[in-house]
């Protein structure tokens, strides 16, 4: 599925003071262009690099504002860097969803490399499965039609929660990058 269809089931889901916080790589551009916030600060990205990111600022979100929904957004890529921090979530009972945009690949990077890809695809991983045994909810999503009822699940649940989203590798930081950029 195309991580436009994610979004917008994300914000049919979601309260109008959600907290998201998006990682770096393709999904971080996919998001800028796709993504509509409901309210002002309620978006928060690193300014350049920081892959991984995602969830430790999640973490500290949800701390900093318990009682508001808190989403992180991430590539496959940047979840395998900050997985650790679901053991964070667990351990100090922080509710956080991680919403994993997962087409087995460091999009931006593969895209980048164009015909003579090299260590940017990666074997299928079911990061919901992960979720379960480091002791958190794992939602794996492979229909659209399943994306909103399984974010309604994970947002329900008192518990850190993973949506383990399988989405299309076709779409590209080239189709969302500004033609001006090209040099």
């Amino acid at each position: 599925m195309l991580p436009q269809r994610v979004f917008a089931e994300i914000l049919k889901a979601t309260a109008p003071d959600t907290l998201f916080t998006c990682d770096a790589g393709e999904n971080r551009l996919f998001m800028t262009h796709y993504f509509q916030t409901k309210a002002p600060g309620t978006l928060l990205m690193p300014g350049i690099g920081a892959m991984g990111y995602a969830i430790p600022a999640a973490l500290a979100g949800k701390l900093v504002s318990p009682r508001r929904q808190v989403i992180a957004v991430t590539g496959d890529g940047g979840f395998s860097m900050a997985v650790n921090g679901l053991m964070t979530a667990r351990d100090e009972n922080i509710p956080i969803v991680v919403v994993v945009l997962n087409n087995s690949a460091l999009g931006w990077v593969k895209h980048g490399q164009g015909n003579r890809p090299i260590a940017s695809t990666f074997s299928d991983m079911d990061f919901a499965a992960v979720a379960r045994a480091i002791g958190c909810r794992g939602i794996r999503v492979e229909r659209a039609e399943r994306i909103e009822s399984a974010l309604h699940e994970a947002l329900e649940g008192a518990a850190p929660a993973v949506v383990d989203v399988v989405t299309s590798l076709r779409p590209s930081f080239r189709d969302v990058t500004s033609p001006l950029t090209a040099g």
